[in-house]
């Protein structure tokens, strides 16, 4: 049967606008689409409001930050009561060469925003900033090669998962995008798995430690030997198989405690004794 005389769309064989619309996998991407667009633009309009005309200064024995375009906070910090800081780095951070630093202060919570130091500024500052506060207990030592296989196998799961349910429903009702989104997330597991493991590691010096974990938001605390009241030592029953433990130092500062993750079981006596003292090896041969 001709077209003459049907609509543009049925001379030239394209699909109408409305029917292509009516995919829902065009309307869940354009709608994750927009959802980080406005994610992204509020996120960096909020911080500048909050952290508009920051500025640290030393009186006395206290610090003092001074921020905030709409509200002007002041947050004095006693520089005695300062445990350690923590140098947080965003993925897109990391990029280039930014970081944000924060005192953790003995009974100072959300030390994110109340303790912060830096909100933002090359990475070199930040930790030459910190570094005045609480020394580097020195090079981060690499866990071993089973946490980056945990790791791998972990950011393999979610893609796995997603794969078998797009192979069963595909045929079934039609959903071949999730079975797309399921290899997507397989191809990009093993980069995700290994940059979560090139982010643990652990360090313990003469008057300091220190540990780091985090992929999106990587961190690195640094806490003096002086700030630990007790260890908590935790091992699930795969990282009994694969003899790694998580190891959280217990603080009364920050957050109150900071971990270790995966670490060699076997190195778990020396680290703790090293990071707060003798009474801790006691206790690991417990």
């Amino acid at each position: 049967m001709p077209c003459s005389g049907w609509p543009r769309s049925c001379r030239s064989g394209s699909v109408p606008t409305s029917a292509a619309w009516r995919s829902p996998a065009l309307r869940v991407t354009v709608a994750l689409g927009v959802a980080v667009v406005l994610l992204v633009a509020g996120s960096v309009v909020g911080a500048a409001l909050v952290n508009w005309g920051f500025r640290l200064t030393r009186r006395g024995g206290s610090l003092i930050a001074t921020r905030g375009l709409v509200t002007r906070r002041h947050t004095e910090l006693e520089i005695d009561r300062i445990r350690g800081w923590a140098l947080a780095e965003g993925l897109g951070m990391r990029r280039v060469g930014a970081a944000r630093v924060s005192a953790l202060v003995t009974g100072l919570g959300d030390a994110a925003r109340r303790g912060q130091l830096l909100p933002l500024g090359p990475r070199e500052e930040a930790w030459a900033l910190g570094v005045r506060l609480v020394e580097d207990p020195g090079p981060l030592v690499p866990h071993p090669p089973a946490a980056r296989r945990r790791r791998i196998v972990r950011a393999l799961a979610g893609g796995l998962a997603m794969t078998a349910a797009g192979a069963a429903l595909g045929p079934l009702l039609g959903w071949w995008w999730v079975l797309v989104v399921g290899v997507v997330l397989l191809v990009l597991g093993v980069p995700l798995g290994r940059g979560r493991y090139a982010a643990l590691g652990h360090a313990a010096g003469a008057r300091s430690f220190s540990v780091r974990s985090g992929w999106l938001v990587r961190e690195q605390a640094v806490l003096q030997r002086r700030a630990v009241v007790g260890w908590q030592v935790r091992q699930s029953f795969f990282q009994r198989q694969a003899g790694l433990t998580t190891v959280t130092a217990c603080v009364g500062a920050g957050r109150g405690g900071y971990a270790a993750l995966d670490m060699a079981a076997e190195d778990v006596a020396a680290f703790t004794a090293a990071a707060s003292g003798r009474w801790a090896a006691e206790l690991a041969h417990r």
